[in-house]
């Protein structure tokens, strides 16, 4: 992916390919100072992870902050169209493993859930 990204990216943007950082709130930690507010889009995080981040930069001094509009969009002008009907099925060699057994994994997931849910609503694939 960091090849096609090289290659799709705009001069203006930076693509980070260090794999040494574990994660996201590490790497601001380490390059954003103190008493710093971090914008994200809250569509793209779930809750879950955006709690997660909150916590880990709140306890660094550095404040999250949920912005109205994504950046990218506003300076992607001439982004093509997403095409509605263009889903590519990867073949189960190349996930692991086969959409019945990812579907099983997820019911399995709710089983064991102590809230019990009875729905799943998949926003993104």
């Amino acid at each position: 992916y960091w090849v096609q990204a090289e290659r799709q990216m705009d001069c203006n943007w930076e693509l980070e390919t260090d794999v040494s950082i574990s994660s996201l709130a590490e790497w601001l930690i380490s390059e954003v100072p103190p008493g710093t507010n971090i914008g994200f889009d809250p569509f793209l995080f779930s809750l879950e992870t955006q709690e997660h981040y909150a916590i880990s930069l709140e306890s660094s001094s550095r404040s999250l902050k949920s912005i109205p509009v994504n950046l990218v969009d506003q300076v992607w002008k001439d982004r093509p169209p997403l095409l509605p009907d263009s889903l590519t099925r990867l073949p189960d060699r190349v996930i692991q493993r086969s959409w019945q057994l990812k579907v099983e994994h997820i019911r399995s997931l709710m089983r064991d859930n102590p809230y019990k849910p009875t729905a799943l609503l998949l926003s993104a694939l």
